[in-house]
């Protein structure tokens, strides 16, 4: 049996990227490590060909603010990474990012063999690059043409990298879609408003970041001005500040009944949450590149569920949401704004079914992981025999 290994950082919004991954390689017949930064708790514990195996820092490089721990806590990542590798050789390496590439670069040096996969999941631009960043964006530009496959999310990101980076191929365009699962529905999140004895007729759904860039403060606003019996559910990470923020504003408006926050849950559990939705929303503020050039992995969860989706004016969002004819796309920077899409989404019910069937259609069809990362194996295939 063959195996790889997949070095990646701490963002979970590569988290489904990155499991997703696995599980394809898996089927290909690798066995596979995936070394990061996550709990177990956050990203189960994979099976007997998959293993999870998150390395724990003394330094937190991610929250210091300064560089020299940050440099420190790198180097410590690093270290470990190489202490857990060093019995092991793998056939294929795959790096999540910038930082994993330079650590993929020292693991392969010593091992002296195994295919690179480079998954640019976060565009940096050298004109933007400071500190150790610059270093590592150098880095970027002279190793990524060692490569077999490069990866982006989104065809402007691949078309700047390839310019950027002088590659002499067009990166793969892989978006960060879901595996295939059948659709099982279920009643979770209206259980949860039953239980606490609050009355609704439907609930709206947001899944990820919580934070400002995601636009929650015009979403929370925006609450006041829906129909009576429209209720909103949030799931996923946010900080201390922003929380008691976000707090802070639904108890001003009055909201405490109509909205939820319900923290974060382990991969495998959100299904379950985007299956008893009946909307999902997907906004982000375009205030630099990597914002206005996503690949909103969001907005392929609400299609798994078979739900519509209401998103941000931005290219791909457009191009999926639709193109799939599957929801309405806004500028999410007005409450009233957003309260109207959402409204006007339950109005007509022969028109929201129709979007619900077009949704989990796109998603079953097109817009799932089996069908973006056939391209990577046909890549691989052309000088290597996965089997």
């Amino acid at each position: 049996m063959k195996s790889a290994c997949i070095i990646t950082e701490t963002d979970f919004s590569d988290l489904p990227l990155v499991m997703n991954s696995a599980v394809m390689f898996n089927r290909k017949g690798c066995s596979v490590d995936i070394f990061c930064k996550w709990e177990r708790s956050v990203c189960g514990k994979g099976n007997n060909d998959i293993t999870v195996k998150p390395i724990k820092t003394v330094i937190d490089f991610d929250l210091s603010r300064y560089l020299l721990l940050r440099v420190l806590g790198r180097l410590e990542f690093l270290s470990r990474l190489c202490l857990r590798t060093l019995r092991k050789r793998y056939d294929i390496y795959i790096a999540v990012n910038i930082f994993p590439l330079f650590c993929t670069a020292i693991l392969r040096f010593f091992k002296k063999r195994g295919l690179l996969i480079y998954h640019n999941a976060e565009f940096l631009s050298i004109k933007e690059a400071k500190g150790q960043n610059y270093f590592y964006k150098r880095f970027e530009m002279f190793y990524s043409k060692r490569a077999t496959a490069v990866i982006c999310s989104e065809e402007t990101r691949a078309n700047l990298l390839m310019k950027e980076n002088r590659l002499k191929f067009m990166p793969l365009v892989v978006l960060n879609c879901l595996l295939k699962r059948p659709l099982e529905r279920c009643t979770l999140l209206k259980d949860i408003f039953n239980k606490k004895g609050i009355g609704f007729e439907k609930v709206v759904f947001y899944l990820g970041g919580i934070s400002s860039s995601s636009c929650i403060e015009e979403i929370i606003s925006s609450v006041r001005y829906w129909k009576d019996g429209y209720v909103f559910a949030m799931l996923g990470l946010t900080s201390e500040d922003f929380l008691h923020k976000m707090k802070y504003l639904i108890e001003e408006l009055g909201l405490e009944s109509r909205i939820q926050y319900l923290g974060k849950v382990r991969q495998e559990e959100l299904f379950r949450y985007v299956m008893s939705a009946d909307l999902g929303l997907s906004f982000y503020r375009g205030d630099n590149f990597n914002i206005r050039f996503c690949s909103p992995n969001k907005i392929f969860q609400y299609m798994m569920g078979a739900i519509p989706v209401i998103g941000s004016n931005q290219p791909l969002s457009r191009e999926v949401i639709l193109g799939s004819r599957c929801g309405f796309c806004i500028e999410p920077d007005q409450p009233q704004t957003i309260a109207d899409a959402v409204n006007s989404m339950f109005e007509d019910g022969v028109r929201y079914r129709q979007f619900c069937r077009n949704s989990y259609s796109a998603y079953m069809n097109k817009y799932n992981f089996e069908n973006q990362y056939k391209k990577v194996f046909d890549k691989l295939a052309k000088g290597y025999n996965l089997n």
